[in-house]
């Protein structure tokens, strides 16, 4: 849904202040398309979200897997110690 910006009500208004009427209209189109460029709607936001979400999700699956290959290669590493020492043990 786009934002509303009512050019006719700025116009008046700004003539009322003393603007002249062809200025007022250039400073009404000009703010509608800088309104109309530069804000984001509400759909914005919640696409925005929606695909925050996805990634955060697809981010903690990614770190998830990291962390599990590694433990599993931490614990390969002690148990090849643990054997180590046991053996080392056994023979004195």
């Amino acid at each position: 849904m786009p934002i509303s910006f009512d050019t006719l009500k700025y116009t008046k208004g700004a003539e009322e202040a003393g603007i002249p009427r062809k200025q007022a209209e250039y400073q009404a189109q000009e703010l509608a398309k800088l309104i109309n460029h530069n804000l984001a709607t509400k759909d914005d936001l919640l696409n925005m979200e929606v695909g925050n979400r996805e990634y955060m999700e697809e981010l903690g699956k990614r770190i998830a897997d990291r962390l599990t290959i590694k433990l599993g290669g931490m614990m390969i590493v002690c148990s090849g110690v643990i054997m180590s020492v046991l053996g080392f043990i056994m023979k004195h």
